[in-house]
């Protein structure tokens, strides 16, 4: 069974961050999340990192500009049904692989 791919991301301020469905100053710790979903501009999978606020939801990463610049949008599972998701804002080292 190979190892799954995991990327880095490091989480920015941007214009903010909205944590379930309520705007926070605060930018989230970076976090690793295990790639299971990719295309030309998207990436999804599962944040890993177990101290992570996020851990265990589902992530969503969609490229910020037309051309690579390492900036993402990132779009975090709610946590519970009576909870919004989160969205916010992203760096990543690389492209993460689409293939």
């Amino acid at each position: 069974m190979p190892t799954p791919t995991t990327i880095p991301v490091k989480t920015i301020y941007g214009w903010g961050w909205v944590i379930a469905g309520k705007p926070r100053f605060e930018v989230p710790q970076p976090f690793t999340m295990s790639l299971d979903e990719r295309s030309d501009q998207s990436w999804a999978g599962i944040v890993q990192d177990e101290d992570h606020e996020f851990h265990g939801r589902r992530v969503s990463l969609s490229q910020r500009h037309v051309e690579w610049s390492g900036m993402v949008n990132v779009e975090v599972e709610a946590g519970g049904t009576d909870e919004a998701p989160s969205y916010g804002f992203a760096k990543l080292a690389e492209l993460p692989p689409t293939v």
